[in-house]
């Protein structure tokens, strides 16, 4: 029988407001099969698992790339509910809360012009070259309608449209069909290199389970390995074989020199070892007599035609125009305000942007001390970190203390330096930070209830 050890990214997902379906492909001694998920990310960062099962008699595992892959999941879903008096009461209630939803998006057919926010699968008359995205706006042409979308790859790091999210493309309504595709996240299953940026998890590591890619390197064995900086545990870059990881979310870094000056930005020198993973080139670096030397790039083994749109003149949409994207699974949360707690000398934090972080409390309080706009620009710095307009403080402060500690280390000293009536070296320095203990009160206010601002208050078991 096929299994599915989480080491292999999906070979189709959907997205469908809160809930996720996800399809892995394997193979039995006599037949294709293929393992499913679904998953409910409406209680938290971490998607809930609802139901799974196996879907066997596949033609090849090309099938689970189709619409109708997705739709036979959801149906035989939904005959068990109807029929299958074994249902948890936690499976009855998600099911009786999205099955309204799902019946709508799968059975039943979209009426044309498709509405802003469809998904849809974009072709110019070779379908080897679809790309997927979503609508952002409907264009009256004498010839007819024509769409202005946003490609998926957009919203990746790297991409040169991944800071402006009104940036669309026009294409006239032949050449799209809508799908069921969940985002496109530029990871290969047959290779899934990552680079600086991409997001990952771990496999079975009791030190943290979601990170960020810095570096990847291989040794003289052709043995992968990634530099990760952890999010979920107070912990510098971890070294990780890439055995032991799976990946979340790629990147879309077009050029081995558009990697490098994302990278200088933020002090990120390349090492000997290292490998420079983009869409289009591939690049190593090697030691040199002069220090790390970075060969001349070459054609990426795994060139996607579709990520050409990278070179087309995009058009701007108005904002109050643009829909609001689908939230993906990491960033799925009933919790609107992000909530602050501790435990011993760390920082927690769940927020519905960025999942869980934890921090050291000491390098968070540093962090809280400084102007928002400081810590900001210092995440500017690392243009592959995503941000969102109005990112409450404390959680700035504890990206900022988990991306950039040696910036942060410099902020700390000059403000020490530059503050009048800071506490010197022979002198009992004050709590760092704010006390919280006690949420900040406003004097206005419900003396309870914490500022506008501020975070939600959870002092934890």
């Amino acid at each position: 029988m096929p299994t599915h050890d989480g080491a292999d990214p999906p070979r189709r997902a959907h997205l469908e407001r809160r809930v996720t379906i996800d399809l892995f492909g394997g193979e039995t001694a006599s037949t294709v099969a293929a393992y499913f998920r679904v998953s409910d990310t409406s209680a938290g960062p971490t998607p809930a698992l609802m139901f799974s099962g196996l879907m066997i008699g596949l033609p090849d595992l090309a099938a689970l790339t189709s619409d109708d892959a997705i739709r036979n999941v959801v149906a035989g879903v939904f005959i068990r509910a109807r029929r299958d008096n074994t249902l948890t009461a936690r499976q009855h209630t998600f099911w009786t809360d999205h099955v309204e939803r799902l019946t709508e998006t799968m059975f039943r057919p979209r009426e044309r012009p498709y509405a802003p926010g469809t998904r849809i699968a974009v072709h110019h008359g070779d379908p080897r070259q679809t790309t997927t995205g979503r609508i952002l706006a409907v264009a009256d042409e004498p010839t007819g309608p024509a769409y202005l979308w946003r490609p998926d790859l957009a919203d990746l790091p790297g991409h040169p449209w991944f800071t402006h999210p009104t940036w669309a493309l026009r294409t006239p309504a032949h050449h799209v069909t809508p799908t069921l595709a969940g985002p496109d996240t530029n990871i290969n299953p047959d290779e899934p290199l990552m680079t600086t940026g991409a997001l990952v998890a771990t496999i079975d590591d009791p030190r943290f389970t979601v990170g960020t890619v810095l570096r990847a390197f291989h040794d003289d064995e052709h043995h992968l390995t990634y530099e990760i900086q952890p999010h979920d545990g107070a912990l510098p870059p971890q070294r990780i074989p890439l055995d032991d990881v799976t990946p979340l979310r790629g990147t879309a870094w077009p050029t081995v020199e558009a990697l490098l000056e994302a990278r200088a930005l933020a002090n990120l020198s390349p090492q000997p070892g290292e490998i420079l993973a983009t869409t289009r080139e591939m690049s190593f670096v090697i030691d040199t007599p002069l220090g790390a030397g970075v060969t001349f790039p070459s054609s990426a083994r795994y060139l996607r035609p579709s990520l050409t749109v990278t070179d087309t003149t995009p058009i701007l949409i108005s904002e109050n125009a643009t829909p609001p994207a689908e939230t993906p699974p990491a960033a799925s949360s009933t919790t609107q305000t992000p909530r602050l707690r501790y435990t011993g000398d760390t920082i927690h934090i769940d927020d519905p942007v960025h999942g869980h972080l934890e921090v050291a409390a000491a390098a968070f309080h540093t962090a809280m001390r400084q102007h928002h706009d400081t810590l900001a620009t210092a995440l500017a710095c690392r243009p592959w970190l995503a941000t969102i307009p109005d990112q409450p403080k404390h959680v700035t402060a504890a990206l900022t203390a988990i991306h950039a500690p040696h910036d942060l280390a410099a902020l700390d000293t000059a403000f020490t330096r530059h503050t009048p009536g800071r506490p010197t070296s022979s002198s009992p320095p004050n709590p760092p930070g704010p006390d919280i203990t006690t949420p900040p009160q406003t004097p206005t206010e419900d003396p309870t209830a914490p500022p506008p601002d501020g975070p939600t208050f959870d002092t934890g078991p």
